[in-house]
């Protein structure tokens, strides 16, 4: 069974929630990420609710300028607390909304990474805009990675794939980007590091795996499955 590596249901009313999660049978997990320090509870009492349901806790790049004094050391206790739980979704964006906040992204994201290194937990990352200082920050840490919603140069993924680190992609991104691109970025990702995902309300997860099987020339949904199973594992 597939795992939905990177989705958003913290937010959701009862009823959206309801429906959302009445399209997961063929679903083994969704890995849900937090984006700011207001939903952490939120996404961990989800996961205390719906087995199906790996939390992730992390302060989104977008929302850096909303941390408490004490985020830091929150974070920490929530995550000794929660044995399974991973730090995502972080990262640095530079669109021309958020570059003002480029030093203090900078520093949280650093202290993100900290956290995952002295914990042993996996991060989900987004990246717009920044991935040279990303590529030069996470040279300095042994993780394991997953870059989500992936979409960058060529020689931006050849300095990624020198990382333990997984790239998924959702039917929306597969859609609407050029195929030529994307065939050219899938080709240079291995099998055993490709994952599929929502970033959203968990969606019928089999079609982006026929999506990236059809612009790879070869039926991946088997390899997914076991990529999936090793990066919640991990």
């Amino acid at each position: 069974m597939l795992i939905d590596a990177h989705a958003h249901l913290q937010n959701l009313s009862a009823e959206e929630l309801k429906h959302a999660l009445a399209f997961t049978d063929n679903l083994q997990k969704i890995v849900v990420n937090a984006t700011c320090e207001a939903d952490w509870n939120d996404t961990l009492n989800l996961a205390s609710r719906y087995h199906i349901i790996a939390p992730q806790l992390g302060i989104h790049p977008w929302y850096v300028d909303t941390v408490s004094e004490c985020w830091l050391q929150k974070l920490s206790s929530l995550l000794l607390e929660n044995a399974n739980c991973g730090i995502g979704e972080i990262g640095l964006d530079y669109s021309p909304k958020y570059k003002e906040y480029r030093e203090t992204q900078l520093l949280i994201f650093s202290a993100q990474l900290n956290l995952a290194a002295d914990l042993k937990r996996p991060v989900s990352i987004h990246c717009v805009k920044g991935w040279e200082d990303l590529i030069r920050i996470i040279k300095q840490y042994k993780l394991t990675i997953l870059f989500h919603g992936f979409y960058a140069s060529v020689e931006i993924l050849k300095e990624l794939l020198k990382f333990d680190a997984y790239f998924s992609f959702s039917s929306k991104l597969l859609i609407h980007h050029p195929q030529e691109k994307l065939s050219e970025l899938l080709n240079l990702i291995p099998d055993n590091r490709l994952l599929v995902e929502s970033d959203g309300v968990p969606t019928e997860l089999n079609e982006t795996v026929k999506l990236l099987s059809k612009i790879k020339g070869k039926e991946l949904e088997k390899i997914i499955e076991q990529n999936g199973e090793h990066l919640i594992s991990t």
